[in-house]
């Protein structure tokens, strides 16, 4: 069946990992493109925690810039967070794909996207601003609450990798307790070292733009299935997470959040080699740091269908 292409002229809240900022007139920039996403989201404003984090090509040519250590959400600006601001995508049969340039992201660096069951809530349900006052939950508990989050890409030019993250069931009130911080992951150099890197030699050449299109499928209404597919040119390379792979239950055990709709998350952070190795050690070797100074990262042609 033919479902119909929207395309995700951004509407993102930037949240540095560093300092964050509400979301006021001062920070917004207004984006040359249309946004029609499906119905769920309603201006072209861009929230940025800074000046400098991120900026939308004035040339029109659908792409956003990324610098290094910031992190972007698809949403509603008004002047101060708002926890039920975010757009959440439901994903249960549907794809989301988008364009990017990791040609300058070297070793010890990760620039991702992803999805997260935000907003953070308490024991009784109500919405948690959070440290950085953004209401955001990971797998890792990185602000200070849980919540199940689907990793469509952490990557550089040497790795890729993607994972599903699976939490224990929440309470009545949506509040998450403990979750999976290694995920179910698949790797691109672990799977295949030909298959991604800097070079005519890998079946994705990372010195080049490349897809990614990631399928969220299933059955009864039950996620059971992930696939990535890398596209470049006539060159694709495929992962594919399943219910056999990850364990009897993982992917299930995030149907309702995947049915329900979850928040796209942008990121580019870093690390030392050796914290970072996870992803990309080898062929990265752990005695290189991110040198997050020099990776701007383009995201364009970002689609939900």
């Amino acid at each position: 069946m033919h479902r119909q292409r929207t395309v995700l002229c951004v509407i993102l809240g930037i949240a540095s990992l560093a300092h964050v900022s509400a979301c006021n007139s001062s920070t917004i920039v207004r984006g040359s493109l249309p946004v029609n996403v499906g119905g769920l989201a309603a201006s072209a404003s861009f929230m940025l925690s800074n000046g400098a984090g991120v900026y939308v090509d004035p040339t029109g040519a659908s792409n956003v810039t990324y610098l290094h250590n910031n992190r972007g959400y698809l949403g509603q600006c008004s002047a101060n967070w708002n926890p039920n601001g975010f757009t959440q995508l439901p994903l249960l049969s549907h794809s989301i794909s988008f364009t990017v340039n990791l040609s300058d992201v070297g070793c010890g660096c990760n620039v991702g996207m992803y999805l997260v069951a935000m907003p953070a809530r308490d024991q009784s349900g109500k919405p948690v601003a959070g440290p950085a006052g953004d209401y955001y939950c990971d797998a890792n508990k990185v602000e200070g609450s849980w919540c199940p989050e689907i990793d469509m890409v952490e990557a550089n030019r040497e790795a890729l990798q993607a994972t599903p993250h699976a939490c224990a069931p929440p309470n009545a009130a949506g509040h998450y307790t403990l979750c999976d911080r290694g995920g179910c992951a698949l790797n691109t150099h672990k799977l295949d070292p030909q298959a991604y890197g800097p070079g005519p030699q890998y079946t994705i050449d990372t010195t080049a733009p490349f897809r990614v299109i990631t399928t969220f499928s299933g059955s009864a209404g039950e996620f059971t299935t992930m696939t990535t597919t890398l596209r470049q040119g006539s060159s694709k390379f495929v992962m594919t997470h399943t219910e056999e792979l990850c364990g009897s239950g993982y992917l299930s055990s995030l149907s309702q959040v995947v049915r329900a709709g979850m928040v796209p998350v942008f990121t580019s952070w870093g690390d030392t080699g050796s914290s970072m190795a996870w992803l990309d050690v080898p062929p990265c070797l752990e005695s290189t740091p991110c040198n997050g100074a020099s990776d701007p990262v383009v995201f364009s042609s970002i689609e939900y269908s």
